[in-house]
């Protein structure tokens, strides 16, 4: 039991170990995704004050607040959800390939 015993409580530590770097990582991701949309919002809201208020009571409430949200939907997909993507994963993988390519000619 005594063997088995260190086995199951190595597996656990590995299990809490996993979870905690997991938390880690996403923290940022998360409060990157949510600050660009709040961030794109604040600015579409600085510019709907610059309007003309004929033109804001054309528009209506509603649909401006749908125009603002989808427009920083959209703009936060195409910031996080593209570029800093590529630059987190693919960036990478193409510079250790690189790396490991020009290794392997040198030889």
């Amino acid at each position: 039991m005594s063997d088995v015993a260190q086995l199951i409580i190595i597996y656990g530590l590995l299990l809490l170990g996993s979870t905690i770097l997991n938390y880690f990582i996403e923290y940022p991701e998360v409060y990157l995704s949510h600050s660009i949309l709040e961030k794109l919002k604040i600015m579409a809201l600085s510019k709907v004050s610059k309007i003309d208020f004929r033109s804001y009571q054309n528009i209506g409430t509603g649909e401006m607040i749908k125009v603002i949200e989808n427009g920083a939907a959209a703009g936060t997909n195409i910031i996080y959800s593209f570029y800093l993507r590529v630059l987190h994963e693919l960036l990478p993988t193409i510079i250790f390939s690189l790396i490991f390519i020009s290794n392997e000619t040198d030889r």
